[in-house]
């Protein structure tokens, strides 16, 4: 392995177009102007190239189509390989490797319990042959799981101690499964440290609505997807009855939020319900814009509340993952303002006066706490904040 070159980073990072993550790159991009990042992404992102001079975008290897789809899992295999040794040779190039993301260590479930085995023990071996290639490795922002076998979490339990220099998990959750060493830390989400466009408040609610019908995102949730529509449309009936401007907002495309945000719109257009769409199309300042000028969030995608929290938002979440609930519990976020979808009444929006009768939340030691994530990089970039 070459010596680390300090101004030299390969980024690991979920780039598929979608808002939260695609900040968490920016926020990068922006915080060492003066280091040289690299990460392997298609030519969808060669809006980056524009935007930023610190970034060099490598191209991952052409996908080969199947036969009749008969050799697509092979071919998928295959790809999967070629993708991991382009990566692994691009670490070594760099020496540093930072992994910056959210639900980064999903252990994968399948119906049957063998393949549920193969491609988690094919996760874990491709992070711990792409974390051991560097000289070191750095973990920001993620949470941990879900997961269902203690010894995945064990597997990666060795990998942190083994090739993770500094790892900085977004929720105590997380934090408590790993914490027995000192290069294993904690803080809050990174986008809590977002910088927003000055704008003016609005008397608007913007809601952050997801496609819950998208089995392969939200599994058994799907079933109210139905009832998740009508819910939307109830509450932004009830902020238009009081004088709000309603939004529709989705983050992210990939994952189908502008398919919700089209039927919605059309449910909301049945009811006469003023309103207007916007959708992330890799411009994050329109959305951050967007979320800044409202005077309420209702937020289903995480970033959403995160966000709208530290717009100094009122904020109404969504809950549909743990993930939320662990980071909200975190930062003391009151319980009865919530709204989770494992558990709810589409016709039940009492919750949504609720929101508007309590006042903003003060985050302000929240925002600088977030910062820790950097810490450690901070060091070894050479970089004093």
């Amino acid at each position: 392995m070459q010596s680390t070159t300090m101004n030299s980073v390969f980024l690991e990072c979920y780039l598929a177009h979608n808002l939260g993550d695609d900040l968490f790159l920016e926020t990068l991009l922006r915080r060492y102007p003066d280091v040289h990042f690299t990460c392997v992404v298609d030519g969808s992102y060669d809006w980056l190239l524009e935007r930023y001079h610190n970034i060099s975008l490598v191209r991952p290897p052409r996908k080969k189509s199947a036969l009749g789809g008969r050799l697509s899992l092979l071919s998928s295999i295959s790809y999967t390989n070629e993708l991991a040794a382009l990566k692994c040779q691009s670490v070594r190039n760099c020496g540093i490797l930072v992994v910056i993301g959210g639900s980064l260590y999903i252990q994968p479930i399948w119906k049957h319990s063998l393949f549920t085995t193969v491609f988690s023990l094919r996760d874990v071996l491709q992070r711990k042959r792409l974390y051991s290639s560097a000289d070191k490795t750095f973990v920001l922002g993620t949470n941990f799981g879900p997961y269902r076998n203690s010894w995945y979490k064990k597997s990666y339990s060795d990998i942190f101690n083994k090739y993770v220099t500094d790892i900085c998990f977004r929720d105590q959750y997380s934090f408590q499964l790993f914490k027995s060493d000192e290069h294993i830390r904690v803080a809050p989400d990174i986008l809590f440290g977002t910088e927003f466009p000055r704008v003016e408040r609005k008397k608007k609610v913007l809601f952050s609505v997801v496609d819950l019908g998208n089995t392969m995102k939200f599994r058994d949730l799907s079933s109210c997807s139905a009832d998740y529509d009508s819910w939307i449309v109830n509450a932004a009936n009830c902020y238009a009855n009081l004088g709000y401007d309603i939004q529709l907002c989705g983050f992210s495309t990939v994952e189908h939020d502008d398919v919700a945000v089209a039927r919605i719109s059309h449910l909301l257009a049945q009811e006469s319900i003023q309103h207007d769409c916007l959708t992330y199309d890799n411009d994050t300042s329109r959305i951050l814009s967007a979320i800044a000028e409202s005077e309420v969030i209702v937020g289903t995608r995480f970033h959403a509340s995160i966000l709208g929290l530290a717009a100094g938002c009122k904020v109404l979440p969504i809950i549909y993952s743990d993930k939320t609930s662990h980071s909200l519990d975190d930062i003391g976020f009151a319980s009865d303002i919530r709204l989770d979808l494992r558990n709810f009444k589409s016709d039940d929006i009492s919750i949504c006066r609720k929101v508007l009768a309590r006042e903003r939340v003060d985050i302000g030691e929240v925002k600088t706490q977030s910062q820790r994530h950097f810490i450690g990089l901070d060091c070894v970039l050479g970089v004093g904040r």
